[in-house]
């Protein structure tokens, strides 16, 4: 009803509008802003990985 009162689309079945400004907020808020830091955290623990296996040989 209030779709077709307004113009627009129904919403399909499933979708969650809090679920989608989670991911709206992850994919154009936190992953911009954060993305060096986990690129550096993950290169950290690569080499850490590489110095505690050559470590153990």
């Amino acid at each position: 009803k209030w779709a077709k009162a307004n113009g627009v689309l129904p919403m399909p079945e499933g979708y969650d509008p809090i679920q989608q400004v989670i991911i709206n907020s992850l994919v154009f808020v936190y992953w911009p802003r954060y993305q060096w830091h986990l690129a550096g955290l993950g290169v950290l623990l690569l080499l850490s990985g590489v110095w505690l296996w050559r470590r153990r040989r």
